[in-house]
């Protein structure tokens, strides 16, 4: 994967950063409030994605040309980036659709 921003950073990082740098603009700007515990919170739901994502998929995308023909391969992507953005998407539309609001959503995981 090419989501290395750090060297030598472990995959759950490597993931993270990636959905950070995709996701926490939408999901921060979608929020009521707007303050430092408002995106640590966006930050805690990027996290939390990011080690669902490692245990879903890590193992299976290390032989990425036979992930990528797999029926694991759910969003048809062409590389492993692609996939991580695709997932990411589906589980910000996920977060969204399970509340009227994403702050509410917040409200019910404390």
């Amino acid at each position: 994967m090419n989501m290395d921003p750090v060297p030598h950073a472990d995959p759950i990082t490597q993931v993270t950063d990636s959905l950070v740098q995709n996701f926490v603009k939408p999901l921060y700007d979608s929020c009521n409030e707007k303050n430092y515990f408002a995106y640590v919170r966006c930050l805690s739901q990027i996290v939390d994605w990011s080690y669902e994502f490692y245990v879903h998929y890590s193992h299976k995308m290390k032989d990425w040309e036979e992930f990528e023909r797999s029926r694991d391969n759910i969003f048809n992507s062409v590389s492993p980036d692609e996939f991580l953005r695709a997932w990411g998407q589906y589980k910000i539309q996920q977060f969204y659709a399970g509340s009227t609001s994403p702050v509410q959503a917040f409200d019910h995981e404390s």
